[in-house]
């Protein structure tokens, strides 16, 4: 399902207008996986009750749902940028309501999530909005390296849409009901930092390249290998198939990798653009001031700053 516009949610919120309160959910933690953006999953029996006041453009029905939205991902230990994902995917999906409908593409697709039979649970589970929360954020869970990606690039390696950039265009009001239910603001979900890392991770303007970088910070302390192309691997190894993991093909070596994509000044550089230093070495960017890169031998796959000087290419457009 394809809803329409719900409005700019970040202008008309009415101070404490008809509040919603949700109930007591009875949605323990989840364990054995990463939730919160690079960190484990923060403990909790069931879900505090979570207020949504009023927002321009959204009935009671919807507040409500994206409240239990919002709800779930805490329980479950997920941050704000996981949450605004959540609400994100069902705004794209169902404009927050909890349609008893399917369309061409998915006929058996129900829910907020317009989840399908297949794999997602029973019909009353998916029409439930607590379940099919919890579905979706623990499917998000099993996407290696989701906490790095953009936000519309991990909620396509859950739900698979024809347009892998679909849920773009829904973010900015995801972050706006986020942040008028939790008191946080919208730009908290922009970026992740990853706490138990030197390296802080930013929103990749891409699919393509928010997968490079999961890949590459999935295999942060791997010792280098010269000439490795996997599993170990040397700098230009990593790069390499790090991309090749979001099906984009590049050079082999450095002095190919330079010549790859198009070149990009300092000022522009974005997450997911390469940096060569120097001709014999290649650092994939991950933030306006950090790259993960495999040093050299006796080394492992890490991060450090982005120097100032160098050349930058991107290859992911």
């Amino acid at each position: 399902m394809t809803p329409g516009s719900l409005g700019a949610l970040g202008v008309g919120v009415f101070a404490l207008a008809f509040p919603l309160t949700l109930a007591m959910l009875g949605l323990g933690a989840t364990t054995g996986s990463t939730a919160a953006a690079c960190g484990a999953p923060s403990a909790a029996a069931g879900v505090e009750a979570v207020n949504v006041r009023a927002v321009a453009g959204l009935n009671a029905d919807q507040l409500h749902n994206a409240g239990t939205v919002i709800a779930v991902g805490q329980a479950m230990g997920f941050d704000v940028r996981g949450q605004t994902i959540g609400v994100m995917v069902a705004i794209g999906e169902s404009g927050l309501v909890n349609i008893d409908v399917g369309d061409a593409a998915g006929p058996d697709s129900r829910g907020l999530f317009q989840q399908r039979a297949e794999g997602w649970g029973t019909y009353a589970e998916r029409m439930d909005p607590a379940t099919a929360s919890r579905s979706f954020y623990q499917a998000l869970q099993r996407v290696n390296g989701w906490e790095a990606m953009s936000p519309t690039g991990a909620a396509h390696a859950v739900q698979r849409n024809a347009d892998p950039n679909y849920y773009t265009r829904y973010f900015a009001e995801a972050g706006a009901v986020v942040a008028n239910a939790t008191g946080q603001p919208a730009e908290a979900a922009v970026a992740v930092t990853c706490a138990a890392e030197p390296g802080q991770v930013a929103s990749a303007p891409t699919a393509a390249a928010g997968a490079a970088i999961a890949f590459a910070m999935a295999r942060l302390g791997q010792p280098y290998q010269f000439g490795g192309t996997g599993p170990l691997y040397d700098c230009s190894g990593l790069t390499q198939a790090a991309y090749a993991s979001a099906g984009v093909a590049i050079a082999r070596d450095t002095y190919g990798q330079v010549l790859d994509g198009v070149a990009v000044t300092r000022d522009q550089v974005q997450p997911g653009d390469l940096w060569f230093p120097n001709p014999g070495h290649v650092e994939l960017v991950i933030s306006a001031t950090q790259a993960v890169h495999d040093p050299h031998t006796g080394d492992v796959i890490r991060t450090d700053a982005l120097g100032p000087v160098g050349i930058f290419r991107r290859v992911a457009q």
